[in-house]
């Protein structure tokens, strides 16, 4: 196609003409908008009408929205269904200041929101588990406030890792965490926070102690027995006299949290531990106050062998938070438990997580650097059992007959006296405790585990004695207890096989009153055989009765107040 455009009929190239023209019609529209004022943008200072047409350009760029979060979009862009979004739009998401609410409800890509560069206030639904598609964010420039909202979900995690973003954005100052876990060290980081606001879920995994660069701390929780697991007196000591203002759901809590606090100190001081203590004394001086001061109910125990709905009744156990019965009533469930131990846990030092199945919980402690399954529930009805030996005298003083019987210890007194090895339930590999019956395995299958923990096998040192004698002496496996065994069996049979030819090649005189008998070694060695496999029997026999007496004793516990029965793990569900 050609255009005449003068006299001289010259020609012009069409396509030329259009491109030069685009380019024209977006400075011109360019300096219109710049001097007009009407546009306030990041280009707006920017007085290169090239650089200004090249921004203009990339905000008319369509950007591709996930589908999960095209309404939201559309919705914070005021634009109708199957409108398109371009980076431009998603630049005037939240410059009024207003609420934006994104919910997120899979792990699909969360890049576009780095264009939500003037959004001040940002609500985060989050309806999975999955929040790793955080990581892609990598800054909001003009983040004010952000709150962190999970729905229907418990475990939650908030990591270093998917946080990142938000030691990028420079004018953060508010964060609302309502319910999720947190890694420890991660709010601590945020030093340029002004106020910070919690649900009690998420409290346990803060250090406050390290929080004194914020203005104000309000805690939102509503059970104040919840509250005070995480939270303890010395924590809130330290912080308002560091200038911060600790702030409650209302005064009534704050008061009853404040009052529970003291009761745990004094709990605390009674457990005899300081600084200097190792994380197992620490654990062993908690298990054994919250054994012998908690029972589990049997009201609750009998309704949960028998079938029968409970719910009602382990409700009233948590009033106010799980540490309600531990610390209210004259018997608890497990909930109750783990709380006691959680909270004691937690003022020295020590660190612990509450872990739920479906229809128990129990905890994960850490110790020396490994994690282990504790659950002082079940330590509450088991035990360990000793044998025990009394002797029976005749007139002359000489024993005339042992009597072997067995004892049940309870726990606490099998962790005061370090009898623990054979102990269940105090420290638990969590990958590889016993599973011996279906409803062990379901009660331990932990919903709630927090994502920055990694559950690993316990691994068992083992004890290697062999030595080289030489640089030149091949490096031998070490003697196991199993090879020690045989190797001294080995040793025993030859040497009794050697007394059998020396004895079978004697004769022996036997006498009886006044008789004498001459009879040959082969002879003896029929005799000895005859009243070895006589004492063998008795033996059998023996230890037959022995287990009959175990069987009869461990039918109790320690204080006889509980039949062990099939039916006995059904009693720490609730």
């Amino acid at each position: 196609m050609k255009l005449e455009i003068n006299r001289e009929d010259k020609q012009a190239n069409l396509q030329a003409i259009k491109k030069k023209g685009k380019r024209l019609l977006i400075a011109g529209l360019s300096s219109l908008i710049l001097f007009s004022g009407a546009h306030k943008t990041a280009y707006a200072q920017v007085s290169d009408p090239t650089e200004v047409a090249t921004m203009m350009e990339e905000e008319s760029s369509v950007v591709d929205i996930p589908e999960g979060y095209l309404y939201d979009v559309l919705n914070a862009c005021n634009k109708d269904d199957g409108s398109i979004i371009t980076i431009g739009d998603l630049q005037q998401i939240g410059s009024d200041g207003k609420d934006t609410y994104f919910y997120i409800n899979d792990n699909s890509s969360l890049e576009w929101l780095n264009y939500c560069t003037n959004i001040k206030k940002l609500i985060l639904v989050i309806s999975t588990d999955d929040v790793s598609a955080l990581e892609q964010i990598k800054k909001l420039d003009n983040l004010e406030k952000l709150t962190i909202y999970p729905v229907f979900l418990y475990n939650i995690t908030l990591t270093q890792k998917n946080f990142q973003w938000l030691k990028n954005s420079p004018k953060l100052k508010e964060l609302e965490l309502l319910g999720c876990h947190v890694e420890p060290g991660l709010l601590e980081s945020f030093t340029n926070l002004q106020k910070l606001v919690l649900e009690d879920e998420s409290s346990q995994e803060v250090d406050y102690k390290k929080l004194s660069f914020l203005q104000e701390l309000k805690l939102m929780g509503d059970l104040p027995y919840e509250i005070a697991i995480g939270f303890s007196k010395s924590d809130y000591d330290t912080l308002v006299n560091k200038g911060v203002k600790i702030s409650f759901k209302d005064e009534e809590i704050k008061n009853k949290v404040l009052e529970i606090n003291e009761r745990l100190e004094k709990i605390v001081k009674s457990l005899n531990v300081s600084e200097n203590s190792t994380d197992q004394e620490k654990l062993n001086a908690i298990l054994i106050y919250v054994l012998d001061n908690l029972s589990y109910d049997e009201e609750v125990s009998n309704a949960i062998s028998q079938n029968i709905a409970h719910e009602d009744l382990t409700a009233s156990f948590y009033e106010g938070g799980d540490l309600y019965g531990a610390l209210e009533k004259d018997s608890a469930i497990c909930g109750n438990y783990t709380a006691l131990v959680e909270a004691l846990a937690e003022r020295v030092e020590l660190n612990t997580n509450r872990l739920k199945s479906d229809n128990h919980a129990w905890n994960l402690v850490k110790i020396e650097g490994d994690y282990y399954y504790v659950d002082a529930t079940w330590l509450d009805s088991t035990g360990i059992e000793v044998e025990k030996q009394e002797n029976i005298y005749d007139e002359n003083g000489n024993i005339r007959q042992t009597i072997i019987s067995w004892d049940q210890v309870s726990a606490q007194e099998a962790i005061k006296t370090g009898k623990t090895a054979e102990l269940e339930w105090y420290m638990e590999d969590p990958i590889n405790y016993k599973k011996e019956t279906k409803e062990m395995k379901e009660s331990h299958e932990a919903n709630n585990i927090p994502g920055y923990i990694t559950l690993r096998p316990i691994e068992k040192q083992e004890q290697n004695n062999t030595e080289t004698n030489t640089e030149t002496e091949p490096i031998q496996e070490p003697m196991t207890e199993d090879i020690v065994n045989n190797v001294l069996e080995d040793k025993e049979e030859n040497q009794t096989e050697q007394k059998q030819e020396e004895v079978e090649n004697k004769k022996f005189e036997i006498k009886i009153g006044n008789k004498k008998w001459v009879i040959g070694g082969a002879a003896v060695v029929g005799i000895m055989t005859a009243l070895g496999s006589a004492v063998a029997i008795y033996k059998k026999r023996e230890k037959k009765r022995k287990e009959r007496i175990r069987r009869q004793y461990s039918s109790y516990n320690y204080n006889n107040d509980y039949t062990y029965s099939d039916n006995n793990y059904y009693r720490h569900f609730k």
